[in-house]
């Protein structure tokens, strides 16, 4: 009935994964503006008059049918709870709804449009022990002619042996658009109650395959046990630092391209505009049930390094007037995307061929003994000037990188990037006066214009020649063409002056 989602809740009283996998089953299908969105969903063991404390930013694309859900594990009596709209008007526990068949659970429900803006929470435990508080918002779009951010997580695979990795996709977007800039967090519970935090990027490295394309990514190692692990994603937006952006074409960019033995450059790719930026929207809070996958072969204790650092796939390269060449990427890290690299392997050659993994050793070796890899995440150049190699005009160089980590696990080859020698055409010699002395002299001197340069000015005269005999011939054609013409037209004058006049002999 669900399209065959899949939900793992534990035993775990502070893991809130039982209501998050009933929230994502009930705002799976129907229409989007009726669908019910959750804003945020936190649990926590608050020790004896302690605090359970956050914020809930509320956009302007949601705010009815709004309610705030606070739950308790042992008292009889509700924990103090303190909640502050954004104009400031307060909410008590007196405010809450306490139903006689569901003791351990109070319900707020905003009436009208919940305000848009932060919503300032705080859940006290006044019971004499240690008890486990939650706290629950949900709401619906608030109108039917603006589509909500919405928040949808992916995995790679529902099952998974090590050491293979997780990848967890968090695609955040308004109706088509994308949303990009947010805050993206997953929480990944293990069938033992125990999490770890990984943060989600849209950076176009790593996992990730597309820069600002609103899906979040990012490559999970850290199993610790077998069993089923299940996923929340959280997404936190703040003021300007996220906005909407336009769907990019993902046609394939050609650069250029040889006509005739020519090379012609393409336009550059064009780069989103301003009008292409849509408006910033704010502050807002989603908290989605990510789906769960099944791990299995984890060895017992703590497991060797077997993960390698992940594939450089953003490599590009650029050759100055200097000869040199400028390449540039995204670090990856130890363990895929997380952590940092021992060290970098680059190869070159005119055959992109040879670049691949399976013939990647055998391919000319760049010196790399200055080139320190960064954490993973940061932009990285490297300079490189070659002794020797083939510098005609059009030849191609390619280049490809790979990372190595302390435990000699290696990455597998980035993306081939490529760069185009585009040589300045010889100019032509003024010609040397043509004195047997000075002739001989001038061939015995480094001024001397070479073979080569001779060749291209002749050869340059004779287009000369051939563009000026085309040029006259045509344009005798032309005269000829109008002088018949005239004596055409005078002929037929005559004819007709005599037929009309045939007394005056006209």
């Amino acid at each position: 009935m669900t399209g065959g989602l899949k939900f793992s809740a534990t035993d775990s009283l502070d893991s809130n994964s039982l209501i998050d996998a009933f929230t994502g089953i009930s705002s799976s299908d129907g229409n989007l503006t009726q669908q019910s969105i959750q804003l945020e969903s936190k649990a926590q063991s608050i020790s004896t008059f302690k605090w359970l404390d956050g914020i809930v930013s509320i956009d302007p694309t949601v705010g009815n049918d709004t309610f705030f859900v606070v739950t308790w594990s042992i008292a009889i009596y509700p924990p103090g709870i303190l909640l502050k709209d954004p104009k400031g008007r307060r909410y008590t526990h007196a405010d809450f709804t306490i139903e006689n068949t569901n003791l351990g659970t109070a319900r707020l429900k905003i009436s009208g449009t919940a305000e848009p803006g932060d919503w300032i929470y705080s859940v006290q435990n006044t019971h004499s022990t240690e008890q486990v508080l939650s706290i629950t918002v949900t709401t619906r779009a608030a109108s039917e002619n603006v589509p909500p951010v919405t928040v949808k997580s992916y995995l790679n695979r529902e099952s998974n042996t090590f050491p293979n990795p997780i990848v967890i996709y968090a695609e955040v977007s308004q109706g088509f658009l994308p949303v990009v800039g947010a805050n993206v967090t997953a929480t990944i519970e293990s069938a033992s109650g125990n999490t770890t935090e990984l943060e989600l990027y849209d950076n176009g490295s790593g996992a990730d395959i597309r820069r600002h394309d609103g899906i979040y990514s990012r490559y999970f190692t850290k199993f610790i046990e077998n069993g089923r692990y299940n996923i929340k994603i959280h997404v936190q937006g703040k003021d300007d630092t996220v906005r909407r952006v336009r769907r990019q074409s993902q046609a394939l960019y050609i650069p250029g391209y040889v006509e005739n033995g020519v090379i012609k450059m393409n336009s550059p790719r064009p780069e989103p505009s301003e009008d292409e930026t849509q408006a910033n929207l704010g502050s807002f809070s989603r908290t989605a049930s990510g789906g769960s996958f099944v791990m299995s072969a984890v060895p017992p204790g703590v497991p060797k390094d077997a993960f390698p650092p992940s594939a450089i796939t953003d490599l590009e390269v650029e050759l100055n007037e200097d000869g040199e060449f400028l390449l540039s990427w995204t670090a990856p890290g130890d363990d895929f995307d997380l952590g940092t690299a021992e060290r970098y392997e680059i190869k070159m050659s005119e055959n992109p061929l040879e670049l691949r993994d399976a013939t990647f050793d055998s391919a000319t070796s760049v010196n790399t003994s200055g080139l320190v890899p960064e954490a993973a995440g940061t932009h990285q150049s490297f300079q490189y000037k070659p002794d020797t190699f083939s510098k005609e005009n059009g030849t191609s160089i390619y280049f490809a990188i790979r990372a190595i980590d302390n435990s000699s696990n290696v990455g597998e080859a980035s993306n081939i990037a490529r760069a185009v020698l585009l040589l300045a055409a010889l100019p032509s010699t003024p010609a040397l006066p043509s004195t047997p002395s000075s002739t001989k002299t001038t061939h015995n001197t480094s001024h001397a214009p070479s073979d080569a340069n001779t060749t291209l000015s002749n050869n340059e005269n004779n287009d000369t020649l051939l563009n000026t005999a085309i040029i006259i011939t045509i344009t005798v054609c032309v005269a000829v063409i109008i002088i018949c013409a005239i004596i055409g037209i005078t002929i037929c004058v005559i004819k007709k002056q005599k037929n009309r006049y045939p007394e005056t002999g006209m």
